[in-house]
This record gives structure tokens, C-alpha cells and sequence, in this order.
């Protein structure tokens, strides 16, 4: 679903046989009728058992088309990219494609992606823009027009033990909250045995972008990168995004360990589950782990929304892949009644077993009612801001790894000069921005 570091949500306790129940499926497409036996190939980096909502999918498709059979094909994430675009440069892409968000650029840059922006208009095949979150919707969107239907989605909360707040007198957090109070919190329940942490407060997200820097330079109201995706001064550099690198690195350098360190988390503990583990008191994540926490009755979690910034706005960041229509399709109707049914109702009942839908109504309810901690997750969809990585074309290789190395460096070294680290970054990225827009 295009979440970093290659997480996916995996809800184990609603079966796809539950989340099917009691919904009332609509679809408002009259099937095409195909003469002839036709082929419709899928895209995707899932892989074992994340494919199983895919199946389900497909054998529903299927029985409203009867001539029609629907390929998976499976292709690892490492490949996944150049593969796609290669096979669309030379007229043998599949038909259908899953695209992760920091992607979005570079398959429209290739030209080849349908532009479905004339399908919401005309609500063709029930497509309907109103029938979605607004800001996961957009996140589908270059230059104003609508690519990609969303498949799934997830955003940032702060999971928390509930126990060592209480065992520390401190309130629950709650929406409202703000930076403030969350360095706070986290200060007051790290706690020292003979000079080393036994009980961090917060597992900050280290190099992990999406979750960490890009986060805090949105509630510092900055950005990464220009709109055109060319450069990162002016942006990368400005006051706003300075304060937030700096207050950023600052929880790590300043405020007596309250979190492993980023070397810490990708070593010693890079397959240890601190919350679950009882030795960290909040981590700002997605909702990947929930029903594993769930199922430790040892452990009381609580879900609060991310703690509001210096633009006194709630926000949070997003983690989201979506289907893109292959233009030169040799069956490009159905490709697109595919496309609508994976925007169905129907659709998001199936998916809901393993994901986050991003189309609002019953089975969104069903799925609050189930798990009550899914309606935080849920209701900041409204303060889903715009991602810096879908304005330029290839992120993961032109801005990533010179962020990933700035936060590393600036933690080893306290007393590092954070403009300086900035200043020599912008000037390796635009390097490479300039070289990827040659």
C-alpha cells in the first residue's frame, strides 16, 4: 500500500467473511458483456497471503463478467518500479497497476497512465469523487487531475500504554494535545536503573521519513521540496522546515534519551517490538500491529491523534497506494470497470480484512464498531496533508538517502550544526534532481 518500510495492515481479528456481512453492495456499472474469452492482468508488490483479498476481489469481478478472467501479477518491490515502466514504454504493461505514493510522479511523468479525472466528472462506471476522503483522494492527483483511485490507505497516530501513564499521573492524551505536552509526557515515564534507560517514553521514528521528519516539517507548516518536484531550496532550507529538522533531531540530542536512537532501532532492536515488549510508553505509527496488540491481555493501549504543532492545526501524514489504468490497455473498458470495482463498496467490505478503505461509509462504521481505537485513525482523515513525495519523480533515490543520512549524522554528532548539514543536503539533492529532470 506504499508504506515505508514495507508494512502493510494486517486486521486478523475481521475475517473477509465478517466484513461482508451485513453490508449492502452496490455498484452502479452495467457490466460490459465480452464476446470473447479476455484476459485483464493486475499489478502488485503483495505477495502470500497479502493476496488474499485480491482473490476475493477478482471471483466477485468475475462473476458480473463472465467471459472475463483477472491475472495477478505479483512482482517484488525492489523491481517493482523500473519493471512497470519499462513493460508501459513498450506497450506490454498490464492493465492495471498498483502504485505506491512515493511513485505517483514518475508513472504519470511516463505519460502512459489513463486520466480518470473525466470519469469522476461523468460519475461513469459509479465512480464519484464525493464518495471518498477528500485528502486520500488527492493524494492521487498530479497537476490537478485525478490518476489513481486509492486501494487502501493508513495515517499516523500515537499508540500509548495506558499503564504507564497512569503509573506516571499524567492524563491520557487526548485530540488537542501539542508538542508540548507530548515531549513532556515522554520525558516523565523514561526511566533510568543504574544509569541506563530500562523505559523509554517515545519511540520516535528515526530515519523512517514519513512518520518522523516529513511529519514534523508539516506541523512546522513547511516543506520538503518545490511543487514541481525540481529543487529543495528555498523549501528544504527555509525557516519553517529548519525549526522543525532542528526541534526533530532535538528530541534525540536534548531530552535525556527519551527514545532509542535511530542506530539503536535499525540494530540492537530492529526486530523487537518495543510497545508490545512493555519498554516504550508511546510510538507514532500506523495501525499495522493493532490487532496483535489486541491479543495481549497483558497490555493496555490507547489510540490519540498527533499532537498539534507550531501552526496550531491538527495534522497527520498518510501511507497510501492506489490503481492506475494502463491508457494503451487492449481492453480498456474493462480495465476500467475494474477499476471502478476496486473504488465499490463491495469492494472496500473485502479489503477492510487487511486494510484501511478510503471510501467513507458502512464498512468504515463496521470497522469502528469492531476495533473503537480504528476511529482515531479514521477521523483525522480530514488533516491528511499533501505529500512532498508525489511532487517529484524519483524520491526514494534524489532525496530520501540524503535525509536518511542528515538525521543519522546529526544524532551521532549533538553538537553538530544543523543549517550547515542542511545546506550541504540541498545542494546534494538538487544534484540529483537536476540529473533525474535532464
Amino acid at each position: 500500500m506504499g508504506i515505508s518500510r514495507g508494512k502493510r495492515i494486517l486486521m486478523q481479528g475481521m475475517s473477509a467473511a465478517v466484513a461482508m456481512g451485513g453490508v449492502a453492495f452496490s455498484w452502479s456499472a452495467a457490466p460490459t458483456f465480452a464476446a470473447t474469452p479476455v484476459t485483464l492482468t493486475v499489478s502488485t508488490w503483495d505477495s502470500g497471503a497479502g493476496l488474499a483479498a485480491y482473490r476475493l476481489g477478482i471471483q466477485a469481478f468475475e462473476r458480473m463478467h463472465p467471459n472475463v478472467r483477472v491475472q495477478i501479477q505479483s512482482v517484488p518491490s525492489t523491481y517493482y518500479l523500473p519493471k512497470l515502466l519499462t513493460e508501459m514504454a513498450n506497450g506490454s504493461a498490464p492493465d492495471l497497476m498498483l502504485v505506491g505514493d512515493t511513485n505517483v510522479n514518475a508513472f504519470v511523468n511516463s505519460g502512459l497512465l489513463e486520466n480518470l479525472t473525466p470519469l469522476f466528472r461523468q460519475h461513469k462506471y459509479g465512480l464519484n469523487a464525493a464518495a471518498y476522503y477528500p485528502n486520500v483522494l488527492n493524494i492521487g492527483k498530479v497537476g490537478g487531475q485525478q490518476y489513481f483511485v486509492p486501494k487502501d490507505w493508513a495515517d499516523e497516530s500515537v499508540i500509548y500504554n495506558k499503564a504507564m501513564f497512569q503509573a506516571a499521573k499524567l492524563p491520557l492524551p487526548k485530540p488537542g494535545w501539542t508538542m508540548a505536552q507530548f515531549v513532556h509526557d515522554a520525558v516523565a515515564m523514561t526511566k533510568f536503573k543504574n544509569g541506563r534507560v530500562v523505559q523509554w517514553g517515545v519511540q520516535l521514528p528515526g530515519t523512517w521519513l514519513r512518520a518522523g521528519l516529513e511529519y514534523f516539517v508539516d506541523a512546522y507548516g513547511g516543506h520538503i521540496i518545490s511543487p514541481n518536484g525540481r529543487t529543495v531550496n528555498g523549501y528544504l532550507n527555509s525557516p519553517a522546515t529548519l525549526r522543525a529538522i532542528e526541534f526533530y533531531v532535538g528530541l534525540y540530542t536534548h531530552h535525556n534519551q527519551i527514545s532509542p536512537t535511530p542506530q539503536a532501532m535499525s540494530g540492537t532492536f530492529a526486530k523487537v517490538d518495543l510497545l508490545l515488549t512493555h519498554r516504550v510508553a508511546m510510538e507514532p505509527t500506523g495501525p499495522w500491529n493493532i490487532s496483535t496488540y489486541r491479543s495481549d491481555p497483558h497490555l493496555n493501549f490507547g489510540v490519540a491523534p498527533m499532537p498539534v504543532g507550531p501552526t496550531h492545526k491538527p495534522m497527520t501524514t498518510a501511507f497510501w497506494a492506489g490503481w492506475g489504468v494502463y491508457k494503451n490497455s487492449p481492453h480498456l473498458q474493462l480495465a476500467n470497470e475494474l477499476l471502478a470495482f476496486f473504488a465499490s463498496q463491495k469492494w472496500a467490505s473485502i479489503d477492510s480484512a487487511w486494510a484501511m478503505p478510503a471510501l467513507k461509509g458502512p464498512t468504515v462504521a463496521q470497522m469502528e464498531k469492531k476495533d473503537p481505537v480504528m476511529k482515531t485513525f479514521f477521523a483525522q482523515a480530514p488533516y491528511v496533508q499533501p505529500l512532498d513525495v508525489t511532487r517529484t519523480r524519483n524520491w526514494n533515490k534524489d532525496v530520501s538517502p540524503v535525509l536518511t543520512n542528515l538525521i543519522q549524522q546529526a544524532v551521532l554528532q549533538p553538537k553538530s550544526n544543523i543549517p550547515a548539514l542542511v545546506h550541504a543536503a540541498v545542494q546534494q539533492i538538487d544534484a540529483s534532481l537536476a540529473q533525474s529532470y535532464q
